[in-house]
């Protein structure tokens, strides 16, 4: 089924965080004084604390931001499943913590087409295709069923190989007010007329705040947009744009998940645009064949710009399918005839779980348990194979 609106209308990777440094400026050594740090990018897979490039994070103390670096309330659900984020911590393995999470919305805008079958949405020109990791706001329970051209979406994912579109790992409807956002790789640069294409999208950058030194096509940009004069015709308008990526400090760990593109060869190849060198990584599985389009989770350490990698996992389609995922926090509201409850801004279907220390007939709202287990075939459910009481 494909549904067309009558008219148009990441993990945001900035490793130096601003605002997130002024607030642990007087903190001393750590993340961003030349090595001391660990930083990871790409989407949430769990909580417990958060989870995210294979990597388990106490999140406990850690300072969450937005997209324009405000600190954001750590309400509890805040940080929502398959949301990708830019985190600086220290430490890693069983002793990593985070001391900065950065929240980064790959876009928001209305939805031009929903294309169940194909499993791809339009949104700002974009094209958004959904797999068996995307996972999707209460609001929509059945996945893309449930999205209408029109909506006002935020879309959480990573850069396809080409450049263009996107792999979302989550959609929800975006907040109130929330500013129209894009990123994306810039093309048809015209400096005399003052516009670029971001996928089929034409902007116009000529009254835009903080033009990038040196635009040029093939470079990746965030921007803020809106809508043509009059909300009809010619090209969308560029608000502003974000901060540019840099990569990790010099010696720091790093993890990061992510599709692969730039492909050269086994050994050199770019993640969400960050240089891997995996000459002497570690590939699992054995068998497994590195190409663009692959997506992989990278975890090494930084030297000279680049990401020299100490392990490479390949997660194939039967990978992100089996996928497990972990959550914990307050249930917030329970439909005890479907056998259903909402934590963490996710549906949890129980009606196959195992329980741990209580059962389903004790399950209330405002309940604290842990929940573990896949997604269901279309992201709109996690089907619980574990619920614990805490």
């Amino acid at each position: 089924m494909i549904v067309t609106s009558p008219s148009l209308g990441r993990l945001l990777r900035t490793w130096t965080l601003g605002a997130a440094l002024a607030l642990l400026g007087g903190c001393g050594g750590g993340v961003g004084t030349g090595g001391t740090g660990s930083e990871a990018q790409g989407p949430i897979t769990g909580f417990g604390s958060v989870i995210v490039a294979g990597v388990t994070w106490d999140d406990s103390d850690a300072t969450v931001l937005d997209e324009d670096g405000h600190a954001v309330s750590r309400t509890g659900d805040e940080l929502r499943l398959g949301m990708t984020i830019a985190l600086e911590g220290e430490g890693e393995g069983d002793q990593a913590t985070a001391r900065t999470i950065r929240i980064d919305t790959t876009i928001v805008g209305p939805l031009e087409t929903v294309n169940v079958a194909g499993r791809v949405v339009q949104v700002l020109g974009q094209s958004v295709r959904v797999d068996a990791g995307t996972s999707f706001d209460p609001s929509a329970p059945r996945g893309l069923v449930d999205l209408r051209p029109g909506d006002v979406v935020a879309v959480y994912g990573l850069p396809e190989a080409s450049g263009n579109g996107q792999l979302a790992t989550r959609i929800e409807p975006a907040a109130a007010g929330a500013k129209m956002r894009l990123r994306g790789t810039v093309a048809a640069l015209d400096t005399s007329a003052r516009t670029f294409r971001i996928g089929s999208l034409l902007l116009a950058y000529g009254g835009a705040i903080a033009v990038p030194a040196g635009l040029a096509d093939g470079q990746e940009v965030r921007i803020v947009v809106k809508a043509p004069g009059g909300g009809v015709g010619g090209p969308w308008e560029v608000v502003s744009f974000g901060a540019q990526d840099e990569a990790p400090d010099e010696g720091d760990r790093a993890q990061v998940e992510g599709i692969v593109a730039s492909y050269a060869s086994s050994g050199h190849f770019v993640v969400d645009g960050l240089s891997i060198d995996a000459r002497v990584a570690q590939v699992q599985p054995t068998n497994a064949v590195l190409a663009n389009g692959v997506r992989v989770q990278v975890s090494g350490r930084m030297s000279f710009r680049s990401l020299v990698a100490e392990r490479v996992t390949v997660l194939a389609n039967s990978d992100v399918q089996q996928r497990v995922y972990k959550l914990n926090g307050r249930i917030d509201t329970l439909n005890a005839a479907a056998e259903t409850f909402v934590l963490r801004k996710t549906v949890v279907d129980y009606s196959n779980a195992e329980f741990i220390d209580g059962s389903a007939s004790n399950l209330s709202a405002g309940d604290r348990v842990r929940v573990e287990g896949p997604m269901s075939a279309d992201g709109g459910r996690l089907l619980a194979t574990k619920v614990e009481f805490r």
